[in-house]
Parts: C-alpha cells; structure tokens; sequence
C-alpha cells in the first residue's frame, strides 16, 4: 500500500507513525517497541482486513534475510504487547492462513491533517450466518447495593445463554467471548461485527431483600435499533421462572414462528433448588481463573452443590471436570482415589443429565482423559453437541476426543467451529493446544508450531502446550528451538518423564502418532 508510505496510521486508539517510526498508545504516550515489530504492525495495518500468510510478512518485515518462523511469532508477541492486545483479538492469527489486522485503519495526511479509511476491512470480518438468526447474550449489569452479587449476575445471564443455544434454529455465540465486553460500553453495531452476529441482547439485574428485578434489551447489530426491551420482577426463589420469561421473550422478539415445543425444551431447569443453583455459579465464577487453587476451590462448590440437590447433572460434570483440569497441570497431589472419585461424579452427571448439554460434555471429557476412554467419553460428546449445537465448549472437548481417537480431520473441524462460536473466547488457547495436537498428527508441523505458539503465548504456565510447543519444534527439524521450549516444560514440570507420557498424554489411539511424538519428545531433551 504505496499510498500510505511515510504517512500516520491509527487503528484501535493506536497511532502508527510510518516516517518516523514511533507508536502511541490513546493516550498519546510514545511507547517503545523494537524495529521488527514496529515494521511488522506498519505492514499489517497497510493491508487491514486482508489476511497476509506467513510467507508474505517474513519477506515483508525481513526482506532479504533467511529468519525462522518463530522470529515472526516473537514480534507478534511484541506488537500485540505494545498495542495492549495481548489476547489477539485486533492482531488476529488464522490457524493455517496467517495474520489479519482486524481493525479499521485511518490514514492520516500529515500536510492537511485530514483523515480517510485505508481499508475497510468489514469483509474480513466474521459474517453472521446466513440461515438463522445469530445472537450474542453481553453481560448484564449488576445494580444490586452489593457488587459481591457479580457472580449471580453472570450465572443468571450465562442460563439465559444456554437456554437461547439450545434452540436449535439460532446461531448463539458463547458465554466466554460475549464476556470479553464485560465492564465496557460497547456500540451494538461493532459487537455485531465483531463477532459476527445480527442481535445482541443486553440488560441488568437488580438483587435486594427477597427479590430481583431483570431488564432486558434487544437491539439489531445492522442498524443499532432497539427491536425489543422490558423489565421483569419477582420474589428470588422464582429466579428460574424469570429466567424462562427473558428468554421466551427475547426467542419470541426474533423469531416469532419458533415452535412452542422448541422453546420448551430450551427452558427445562437442572434445578429448583436456589441454594444448589447458588452454589453451582459460585463455582463456575471461581473456575474461570484456570489455577490449581481456584479449581480446587471451584470444585469444592459444585460439590456442595450436588450434595444439596443429588441429581443436579451439571454440578457432578463439573466437579469431574476440574479434577481432569488438575491432571493437565500436572498437579502432584493429584491421587488414583481422587481420579476414581471424579469418574464416578462423570458417571453420575451422564445418568441425571440426559438432556443437559454441560453435564454430558463434562462428563465426556472427563472418561476421555482422565479414564482413558474416548470411544465412550465421544458418545457423550455428541450426545452433548446434539442437544445444544451452539456449545463451543462441547465442540471444543469433542475435538480432543477425536484427536485420541485418530481422527485429526475432524477434529480441526470441530475446534475450527468452537472458534467461530466463541470468537474471543479467554480459553481460546485450550483449543489452539488441541489444533496444534491434530495438526502434528495430520503431519502438518509448521502450522502446529504456529498453533502451539499461540496457544503458549495466550497461556504461559500451562504444561500440555508447552509440551506440544517442544514437540512440534521437533517434528518440524527445528531441533534447538525445541529444545529451549523443553528446557521450559521442565521448569514448569520438572518431574516430567517420557515414561509417564501414556498417563500424561491420554489415551491415544493413533500408535503411529505415539512413536512420532515419543521421538520428537526425546529429540527436543525430555528425560527418559
């Protein structure tokens, strides 16, 4: 883009200037930033809402000098660092594509001081689906005296979600991504285009004494007009009913011919019991930290909550879940009595939650990994993905079981679909760890480094990555860098052997993939 040579870019609260290479950030403070990462954000921005593969940024940004790939992925790091962007979402990697800039871009002439679009990278953007209507469900705002009812607030909303996905005629985007635009003002016309949707649902929630008022407000992404808003209110031990009202009301407000079954099996309830319920989200709002600690601790809620109300599904998956959760962080307290007590609580979240989306894709997770079984944990799964086709967390799980079970094709694409369902998802490096699994199964090395490497930059700290990261390297001829990325595992891990690897690694299916992985374990330094 020879036009915008020499010129001042902004995108994203960030200005680029070109001639004299400098960056600020909104504020208008001058942040520091090395020459290749400066080079590679001018590239990028000159070319918003294009993707640019591989190949063209190192030529780009390296013109004329042989450097690897993992020089690109360091000055990324460094630029979405300098931007503040450090979870990828205006710097946006593409597994297998390459690099995208996903913001609009301004240029501006320094003679007049005038300012017009470079690009108009809408195109590029995510498009809501043609066949159905799409929604995303933003958090509510808290109005209750008490910010402590946060957790309440968020659980109530992330139902109303899974209530809406389960009719089968919507495309819902998931609960992580919409919480991504918690605390913010946001303008409705930009989610929808962020996240590729055509309504989006905002409201609040106000909890004192006995009661809770829930407001809701229904706009259309295109335009930004309001198609639908009201106020619902009651005693707090009908929370449930408040719930089914909002989200009857909200179905009703897009889709006006939804069939009334439809909609009646998207508002069956795991539980009437307000205490357990209680229980349930404060759990959920404790696991979303992803540490040893709040998992324990998140755990320890949903035990209580199935111990108040005994067929409470979802609580039983989740509780089986955080203990696989700790087996991936290679936690060493983790004891063969503590594993056969999380099956069972799998077992049980599959017998009392038939019909719960979120029992069984943590139930079906939980046989795979950590009882070795995907050839049951995958039935759950897909029972999981049947009931509720908008789960991106059930999707995602069902890839990883398809990884096991040898069949890297799919589980690209499943991982490739929780993608476009929870496009700024915060666990997105959960599935970027397992697109790296598939992709070096599927013999694809260089685009697993590339996955790997995200998947470690978005979660530093988190063994199976780290582990995939080293081993990719390896089965790339990229040998010493490997070996650096072993040299980390082994710190965070330094108990780790290649003999513990079939407990570590899970129950793969794919014997060939388990020699290729052994000996690019061994190549990259693990001990044996």
């Amino acid at each position: 883009m020879n036009e915008a040579a020499g010129k001042i870019l902004r995108f994203a609260g960030i200005t680029l200037d070109g001639a004299q290479g400098r960056l600020h950030d909104p504020n208008g403070l001058e942040v520091r930033l090395a020459p290749k990462p400066f080079d590679l954000l001018l590239v990028l921005a000159r070319n918003a809402g294009r993707i640019m593969s591989k190949d063209a940024l190192l030529s780009a940004v390296w013109p004329g000098v042989h450097v690897t790939e993992d020089s690109l992925f360091q000055a990324v790091r460094e630029a979405r660092r300098a931007i503040g962007d450090e979870a990828g979402r205006v710097l946006r990697a593409l597994p297998r594509r390459g690099y995208i800039l996903d913001s609009d871009v301004i240029v501006v002439a320094e003679a007049q001081g005038t300012e017009r679009p470079l690009i108009a990278p809408a195109s590029a953007r995510l498009v809501p689906p043609a066949d159905k209507p799409s929604i995303v469900v933003l958090p509510f705002t808290n109005i209750s005296a008490d910010p402590e009812q946060d957790y309440f607030v968020d659980g109530l909303v992330e139902d109303i979600t899974t209530a809406l996905s389960r009719i089968r005629s919507f495309f819902v985007i998931a609960r992580n991504s919409a919480f991504a635009y918690k605390g913010r003002v946001v303008d409705v016309r930009e989610v929808g285009r962020e996240l590729g949707v055509g309504y989006v649902l905002e409201g609040s929630v106000r909890k004192a004494g006995g009661r809770i008022r829930v407001t809701g407000e229904l706009a259309d992404s295109r335009t930004g007009a309001q198609i639908w808003a009201d106020w619902f209110d009651g005693p707090l031990d009908e929370v449930f009913l408040l719930q089914d009202r909002v989200t009857e009301a909200v179905a009703g407000a897009i889709e006006p011919h939804l069939q009334r079954a439809e909609i009646e099996r998207a508002l069956r309830r795991p539980t009437e019991d307000l205490g357990a319920y209680d229980l349930y989200l404060r759990g959920i709002a404790v696991f979303q930290d992803i540490t040893p600690d709040s998992i324990r601790e998140a755990r320890d809620y949903f035990v209580r909550a199935f111990a108040q109300y005994p067929n409470y599904g979802a609580a039983y998956g989740m509780a089986s879940l955080c203990v696989a959760q700790l087996k991936t962080q290679w936690d060493p307290d983790l004891s063969a009595a503590t594993k056969a007590e999380a099956l069972a609580w799998a077992r049980k979240a599959a017998e009392t939650g038939r019909d719960d989306a979120t029992a069984l894709w943590t139930a079906g997770i939980t046989v795979t990994y950590l009882g070795m079984d995907p050839e049951a944990g995958i039935l759950l799964l897909d029972r999981a993905c049947a009931i509720n086709p908008n789960s991106a967390r059930a999707r995602s799980r069902a890839g990883a079981a398809q990884n096991y079970l040898g069949d890297p094709a799919k589980a690209i694409t499943s991982y490739e679909r929780a993608c476009r369902l929870s496009p700024q998802d915060p666990l997105r490096y959960i599935d970027l760890n397992g697109m790296a699994f598939a992709l070096m199964q599927a013999g694809a090395y260089e685009e697993a480094v590339a996955s790997a490497a995200r998947s470690v930059s978005e979660k530093s700290g988190w063994a199976l990555s780290q582990r995939n990261f080293a081993a990719a390297l390896a089965l790339s001829g990229r040998v010493k860098e490997a070996q650096h990325a072993m040299a980390e595992l082994l710190r965070l891990a330094p108990t780790m052997r290649l003999a513990m690897m079939a407990e570590f690694s899970g129950p793969l299916r794919n014997q060939d993939y388990v020699a290729r992985l052994a000996k690019a374990l061994r190549l990259a330094g693990m001990p044996e």
